[in-house]
């Protein structure tokens, strides 16, 4: 299949060409997103959110302080599984790989060590000089890190099933399995694991297993607890279970205590002094998907994906008691803002309110996490005095900005999805049923003024003095005359999508940028707004969610997490930019002030971002200035034709990299290559995918580096 590059065509050298670049920096970014686990070292507690790895001071157990935080940038979650070995942290990076943090100075951890693996790992346990990891579709991955900072995967051993957790005990290693009950492997040598036999061989879930004395543990999801004899492992025996009545997730023993947290029902104790019959002593219903548990003294931490971090009193498990929390935020969907306040919605959110009069320092003012009971808040809008929130099957709310307790109105109208304002008016997009145009003149109770169908789905909208453009699932983009709001008109509409899945629509002037999930972004001519008609596409390199402006430069969200930056000053011919990585998908890009544009990143919060743009000078008088060309005409069936201009004989090596840091091609001159220009070639037809793949070297005595983007 034939491969397009779209590329700045950059000489990097002393000025030679004119060219337009931008890059970004990130002022804030708030709102970690799901805890995933968490870990004790004394005296912290580390706790993997989004994708950050946060430490945790918790000389006052029930409210933690940040000590400190590290960011993976780029992955979207540190995986279900971190654990400590001495002065280092082992995590698992769900979709990338593993990492290892040096932890010896808890106040500035250091990433010392990530390496990308094709399967994704969810969790870590370490003994001695070797890593074990639980990978789906790999199994269990054997790592040597005698030295944290080069360590080195020396075996991958199969399991019964995805194996989602280990746990290690003397020279015995328990691999939990996502349907195939727990593997039990001898690792009396460390480095080649020996399968010995399988609990719950029936095949069911288990999502944690531990193991004290001869007694093994195990979180197996709908099945509950179930307790294995292994005095002997040539025959273990089931002697006792419990129904959590949910999913049992992790599991946790002291004594005669056991500790579980279920994915449904919260985190609750049972007694064991006879384990044949476990019995519950108490549990507390979190309504936030627990999924892992640590216990340090007299409480109990759980890491939920929804809302963070819980903390229990257990020092009576008579009287389970919720005694803190650490709120680390939710899968974000939608953001808004007003002035230097930020709101953020999305899945199990509810509505929060930030301060960001300090960008190097957000503040939660105030969250309301119990605002919808149905569904997720799709879109959010704010002004100087409301918060207007499409509810899906919520409806559309009007919200107190000061209080986001105080509703101070509301429309039933079936699955609000995105709204637009002016002045006294609301047009909402439904998701199933078209648009509603409300009138807000007195807030406390909006009115449908109309109601009109646009052919279903209906999510994006804008509106452009009496026009209203339309981003329809099916119909692709609709254009509405709502001069007269009880009578909107159909002007026109252009179909932009063979596959069913535009979600957004910008309009600037007489050029209009849409997200088609899975075509890419068509740029549409709307001069005339009778008939409009697709200019180009820039193709999708995974699947497009949003588009937004500042300038010539569109920003484009990809669901490979990131944000594409192009420069559409000729929308005819868009150039590529530069990537913004983000360490998951954005759902949402929003402007704020003008010149700062807003992300909001699904599980991994809220970016506020500056966008900054320069010039390259024009000198076309310059012609001895050495220098690359990356040419995208050039590029056909998988082909970077690099152009390399020198003025003089010189050594020139070029390296060319994927976005994980993988060297997949080098070339090098093996000694001067003589002045003038050159053609060099890298063929990846069967080895590039759709990304950012960069190139670097050196030319002469200069280093040189230039980002390329790949398009199936």
């Amino acid at each position: 299949m034939k491969k397009v590059l779209v590329g700045v065509v950059v000489l990097l050298s002393i000025a030679v060409i004119q060219s337009k670049a931008v890059s970004v920096e990130v002022l804030s970014r708030f709102a970690y997103g799901p805890a995933y686990s968490v870990e004790y070292s004394d005296p912290y507690l580390y706790l993997s959110a989004g994708n950050s790895l946060i430490v945790l001071d918790i000389s006052n157990p029930d409210t933690p302080s940040v000590v400190s935080e590290v960011r993976f940038e780029g992955l979207q979650a540190l995986g279900y599984g971190i654990k400590i070995k001495g002065n280092y942290l082992y995590a698992a990076l769900y979709d990338y790989g593993y990492g290892i943090v040096d932890i010896s100075d808890p106040t500035a951890p250091q990433i010392v060590y990530m390496e990308p693996y094709p399967m994704r790992m969810l969790a870590a346990d370490v003994s001695g000089d070797y890593m074990y990891v639980a990978a789906v579709d790999s199994g269990l991955v054997v790592i040597d890190v005698s030295d944290p900072l080069a360590p080195n995967i020396v075996r991958t051993v199969p399991t019964s099933a995805e194996a989602t957790k280990p746990f290690v005990i003397d020279t015995l290693l328990f691999v939990a399995a996502a349907g195939g009950g727990v593997d039990v492997f001898s690792i009396a040598d460390p480095a080649s694991p020996q399968f010995i036999t399988n609990l719950y061989s029936s095949g069911g879930d288990v999502f944690s297993v531990f193991v004290r004395d001869t007694l093994a543990f195990l979180a197996a999801g709908r099945a509950g607890i179930l307790i294995f004899n292994i005095a002997d492992l040539s025959s273990p025996s089931l002697i006792g279970t419990y129904d959590t009545r949910g999913s049992a997730y992790d599991v946790k023993v002291i004594d005669t205590l056991l500790y579980y947290a279920d994915w449904s029902k919260g985190v609750g104790i049972l007694n064991i002094a006879d384990p044949t019959n476990p019995t519950y002593i108490t549990g507390f219903d979190t309504d936030g998907y627990a999924r892992w548990i640590e216990i340090v003294g007299d409480r109990l931490y759980d890491a939920e994906k929804k809302g963070g971090l819980k903390i229990f009193d257990i020092s009576d498990p008579s009287s389970f008691a919720l005694s803190g929390s650490f709120f680390t935020g939710n899968w974000v969907w939608c953001v808004a803002s007003y002035d230097r306040e930020v709101f953020v919605s999305g899945w199990a959110t509810g509505l929060e309110k930030y301060d960001v009069s300090d960008f190097s320092n957000p503040q939660l003012v105030q969250r309301n996490e119990g605002l919808l009971s149905h569904s997720m808040a799709m879109d959010v809008e704010a002004d100087e005095n409301y918060v207007y929130v499409c509810g899906g099957r919520d409806g559309f709310l009007i919200i107190d900005k000061n209080d986001l307790f105080n509703i101070i109105g509301a429309s039933s109208i079936s699955s609000a999805y995105a709204v637009e304002l002016k002045d006294t008016l609301a047009f909402v997009a439904l998701s199933t049923s078209g648009v509603a145009i409300l009138n807000l003149a007195d807030p406390t109770t909006p009115q449908i003024v109309t109601q009109f169908n646009t052919n279903q789905f209906a999510y994006e909208l804008q509106l452009v003095d009496t026009l209203l453009y339309v981003a329809d699932k099916r119909a692709g983009l609709s254009i509405y005359n709502v001069a007269d709001p009880t009578n909107p008109v159909l002007v026109s509409n252009v179909a932009l999508s063979d596959s069913d899945n535009v979600y957004d629509i910008l309009v600037n002037d007489t050029i209009g940028y849409a997200a088609d999930y899975n075509r890419g972004t068509p740029i549409i001519n709307l001069a005339d707004p009778t008939a409009p008609f697709v200019i180009t596409t820039i193709p999708a390199i995974y699947k497009v969610r949003d588009v937004d402006l500042i300038g010539n430069y569109l920003f484009v969200s990809e669901e490979d997490s990131g944000v594409y930056v192009y420069d559409v000053s000729d929308p005819a011919s868009p150039v590529y930019a530069t990537k913004i990585l983000t360490a998951d998908v954005v759902w949402k890009i929003r402007r704020m002030e003008d010149t700062l544009l807003i992300f909001a990143a699904r599980g991994s919060g809220v970016y506020i971002v500056h966008p900054i743009l320069f010039n390259i000078n024009e000198n076309d008088g310059n012609r001895h200035a050495e220098g690359i060309m990356i040419v995208p005409s050039m590029v056909n069936d998988g082909r970077v034709i690099v152009k390399l201009y020198t003025p003089e004989p010189t050594n020139v090596e070029l390296s060319l990299y994927n976005e994980a840091g993988r060297l997949l091609k080098r070339w090098h001159s093996n000694g001067m290559i003589a002045s003038g220009e050159h053609s060099i070639e890298f063929d990846l037809s069967n080895t590039a995918h759709n990304g950012v793949y960069l190139l670097r070297g050196r030319v002469g005595n200069r280093d040189v580096s230039h980002k390329i983007l790949i398009l199936r």
